[in-house]
């Protein structure tokens, strides 16, 4: 690594002491005064050990010794997790101790979720709302720090920086709904470091937000900006306003825009995310014929037979696969022409190079047939499936690293998973349920939550208790267990499950450790530093969008 002169960790340092300074006073500016909602709530219908807890914590917030209240009242949702009161007091001794605006954000909204008629709803709500617009200026306070942080770093320095990290801020402020922001933050970013699948992000924003035209005039002037990408920026401009266009309702205007994609892998990837909006819709007719339109690759035709599958349309299925069959086959069965491939100036490649492409194509064909595997699997077609699961097995020996322990296993565990989906699909949870042990412990975890929704459907919830105990992260526990709430119908309490799963095995830790990162940076470590903001940002508005999502 190249030594960087002194003063360069000077200004990255005065940067983020800067930024300290003004988040610290924003922060005090917008937390005094506080108004939490009244006083704490008594417990008129507990458990006997979240009873005894919830009298702990009301004695220590008499005494306004607010750590120890909140420790009485997380141990009393040990005992009885869905208690109103205990909820409520957690929320309200949080919010006391301070800086807790997420935790306190949380625990009020489930507090109105399993109480919505509650005596002290309207206070509640006013608090939900200034905490809100707290946790909203925290993140626009960090926004604004990596922005001065950026504008201080020495243009030659950005001219190899991997721009990836700070997209996120752009991408946060598009969550938020504020496109202009969005935009004016991109500006920041070389158009040449654009990312295409957030520069297509931001141009759908636009589009929707300002017309098609604006969108297409927006994407011409970046394109000019560039060096070297001007093709690429405008590609994936286009891929942005296709995928506006379709949800304006206009598949017609969308086609159209993707068959202006001069690069063929470009417009199939476009393309690709067409057929994804459709089969949300659903619109598995629609889809089909995209990707027949665009001769599209194996993986679009096996995402439209899981949907027809999964729609019950099994003969729509089979002749899909059919398709899918051929493509995969024809990928894997090809021999490429390596001596072809030459550098920039006409030379031959290095072998180092050449190598690299190798292992790629591999991936590549040993890739065609573990989708086609997915898709039989979906189609009902297990023991094929198997059988392509176990040649990639024997067969797919990579040399990389990374293909070996990473890729390889991925793609087998891929097809296992479809194994397990396509029984559960069929009605058939036991049958799915032998299959598990097929999986990694990682996979193993996904296909659990799949059974426990399908043994809840089928009315056996010991089975799906059983299923839910065998996951062993706490956040995927409680999304399964919010499933299952939502199969037998209590809505209320699938919302709490929810906001349990968005804290992981400690509540919202993260979101509390965020400040704690900013001071534990080496000043000189610009990249770092960018990154650690970044992230607490993106972190921040990812809980906050999902909270308002969950309600109430």
């Amino acid at each position: 690594m190249k030594n960087r002169p002194l003063w360069f960790g000077a200004v990255i340092f005065a940067v983020i002491a800067l930024g300290l300074a003004l988040f610290t006073f924003r922060m005090l500016k917008v937390k005094k005064p506080p108004r939490h909602p009244a006083r704490a709530v008594k417990a008129d219908e507990s458990s006997a050990g979240a009873q005894e807890m919830i009298n702990g914590g009301l004695e220590a917030a008499k005494k306004e010794d607010w750590k120890t209240a909140v420790a009485y009242f997380q141990s009393a949702l040990q005992y009885s997790p869905f208690d109103p009161a205990a909820i409520f007091n957690l929320a309200l001794a949080s919010d006391k101790l301070g800086n807790n605006d997420i935790k306190s954000l949380a625990w009020y909204r489930a507090y109105l979720i399993l109480k919505p008629d509650a005596q002290n709803r309207e206070a509640v709500q006013r608090r939900i709302q200034q905490l809100d617009e707290l946790v909203l200026e925290c993140i626009r306070s960090f926004i604004g720090q990596t922005e001065d942080a950026v504008k201080q770093i020495p243009s030659g320095f950005l001219e190899g920086w991997d721009w990836k990290d700070f997209w996120l801020v752009v991408e946060v402020e598009l969550s938020l709904g504020d496109t202009a922001e969005a935009v004016r933050l991109s500006e920041l970013i070389p158009p040449d470091s654009m990312n295409s699948a957030d520069f297509s992000a931001l141009v759908k924003a636009v589009a929707e937000d300002r017309g098609i035209e604006e969108a297409r005039r927006f994407v011409e002037r970046k394109a000019q900006e560039c060096k070297y990408s001007t093709r690429t920026i405008k590609n994936d401009g286009l891929a942005g306003i296709a995928m506006a266009q379709l949800s304006m309702g206009d598949l017609t205007a969308a086609e159209e825009t993707v068959s202006e994609i001069d690069d063929a892998y470009e417009q199939s990837s476009a393309a690709e995310d067409v057929v994804g909006f459709l089969l949300e819709a659903p619109d598995t007719g629609a889809a089909l014929r995209i990707a027949q339109t665009f001769g599209l690759g194996v993986r679009p035709y096996v995402k439209i037979i899981k949907a027809q599958a999964a729609s019950g349309d099994k003969k729509a299925a089979k002749n899909t696969l059919k398709t899918a069959e051929e493509l995969a086959w024809k990928v894997f069965n090809k021999a490429p022409d390596y001596s072809a491939i030459t550098t920039h100036d006409g030379r031959p490649m290095p072998d180092e190079f050449i190598e690299q492409f190798k292992g790629q194509d591999e991936y590549s064909r040993y890739s065609a047939l573990a989708a086609l595997a997915e898709g039989q699997a979906a189609a009902g077609e297990s023991a094929a499936a198997k059988k392509i699961a176990e040649r990639i097995e024997k067969d797919y020996q990579p040399k990389d690293a990374a293909y070996q322990k990473v890729y390889k296993p991925g793609l087998i565990q891929g097809i296992y998973l479809a194994m397990v989906a396509a029984r559960i699909n069929s009605g058939n949870p036991s049958a799915a349920e032998k299959l598990v042990s097929l999986l990694n412990k990682e996979s193993q975890y996904d296909a659990y939550a799949q059974l426990a929704r399908a043994w809840t459907r089928a009315g056996k919830f010991d089975r799906a208790e059983d299923a839910v105990s065998r996951i062993a992260y706490l956040s995927r526990r409680m999304e399964a267990r919010s499933y299952i709430a939502e199969e037998k119908g209590d809505l209320a309490r699938a919302k709490v499950y929810k906001i349990y799963a968005l804290g992981g095995e400690d509540m919202f830790s993260r979101m509390e450790e965020f400040r704690e990162l900013i001071y534990s940076l080496e000043p000189d470590k610009v990249s770092e530093a960018v990154s650690q903001l970044t992230l607490a940002i993106f972190n921040m508005s990812e809980v906050l969008n999902k909270l308002r999502q969950i309600g109430p």
